[in-house]
């Protein structure tokens, strides 16, 4: 081990890395097992005309 690991402690919260990497992914052509990944479904205000 090197001296600079040697006290290292992440500090990334690895839920809310994975959860914007799942949101984030269809931007740069991620994909999934099953197909490519779809853009998010807005969880904001709902559509009036849907």
């Amino acid at each position: 081990m090197y001296s600079i690991e040697k006290n290292f402690m992440p500090n990334a919260n690895f839920y809310k890395v994975m959860e914007q990497e799942r949101r984030d992914s269809y931007k740069y052509g991620g994909r999934t097992v099953f197909s490519k990944a779809k853009q998010p479904k807005n969880e904001g205000q709902l559509n009036l005309f849907d």
